[in-house]
């Protein structure tokens, strides 16, 4: 399998419940293996689009939801770091 993963996009948005907390104008979401734990990790680094909400961003449980060809990837996050455009956060694996 892969050693690692990198999946790109353009478009996405932090959801909370059925609320959107903020778009995302472009995300990398990144799969490595822990070095000491050996368990996959995943990690999103995005650039905030021009609709932010911080409050919702402060609720749990958030979602990363980005769409494809055919349907939609779907992370959820569980922690996060936000400056003024950027968001970096570790996720859950994906939800299919």
């Amino acid at each position: 399998m892969f050693a690692s993963l990198t999946l790109t996009g353009v478009r996405g948005s932090i959801v909370w419940a059925y609320h959107d907390a903020a778009t995302i104008a472009q995300w990398v979401v990144r799969r490595s293996r822990d070095e000491q734990t050996q368990q996959w990790r995943w990690r999103l680094a995005a650039t905030l689009g021009p609709s932010v909400d911080r409050f919702k961003l402060r609720q749990r449980p958030l979602r990363f939801v980005a769409p494809r060809h055919g349907g939609f990837w779907c992370w959820q996050l569980r922690e996060l770091t936000l400056t003024d455009r950027t968001l970096v956060a570790n996720l859950d694996p994906p939800e299919y």
